[in-house]
């Protein structure tokens, strides 16, 4: 898997080769990254990590330098992945919400987002149940995600490199349990070997 980093406009700082990644999605939550490249491969102009790979976009906010015993030296790169930028944005002033889950959380987007880069909104599929519920001087990444909570919805804001546009979108995971029958069905057993205890 080839990585890229990203300057603060979204150009390419240069090409990765780490020797360890670690890219953890979350669901009720904003998701995280760590890399391990060598040393000489950082420049200080880089502020994203990308892959063709994954839809999502890494934003750096964490480095540490590392030696080891024999002299080679590497650095961990880390950070939450884009939708975290929804948080530098406040609820101010107070949004009130009364509709369907997903119509309600994309005006909020809309009504909030105007200058954060390149960020476009899909259009509500009207997906999800009736809520109420009013959001005042909160982070908007952070209340986004305790909307969707309540009704088992998530978000994510996904990154197109050849467009370069950002996408936010609301969307549910499948149902996969033993009692339903709309989707197949998915047991983690250790007798299926896909559990190691």
């Amino acid at each position: 898997m080839q990585f890229i980093a990203l300057k603060e406009d979204y150009s390419i700082s240069g090409t990765l080769n780490p020797t360890n990644v670690q890219w953890n999605r979350e669901y009720y939550e904003c998701g995280t990254f760590s890399i391990q490249i060598p040393a000489s491969q950082y420049r200080e102009d880089m502020m994203y990590i990308y892959t063709k790979e994954r839809t999502e976009l890494g934003q750096i906010d964490k480095l540490n330098y590392k030696t080891e015993s024999n002299g080679f030296r590497s650095l961990e790169i880390s950070g939450f992945f884009i939708e975290n930028e929804l948080n530098d944005k406040l609820v101010h002033p107070q949004f009130s919400a009364n509709g369907n889950i997903e119509d309600e959380v994309t005006r909020m987007v809309n009504t909030y987002k105007k200058d954060i880069p390149l960020l476009t909104v899909s259009e509500s599929q009207s997906r999800g149940n009736n809520t109420v519920f009013t959001s005042n001087d909160g982070q908007l990444g952070d209340e986004l995600y305790t909307a969707l909570k309540q009704h088992e919805m998530s978000l994510s804001v996904d990154y197109d490199y050849a467009s370069n546009t950002k996408t936010f979108s609301v969307w549910q995971g499948k149902d996969r349990t033993q009692s339903q029958n709309k989707n197949n069905p998915i047991t983690f057993s250790t007798a299926f070997k896909n559990l190691i205890n």
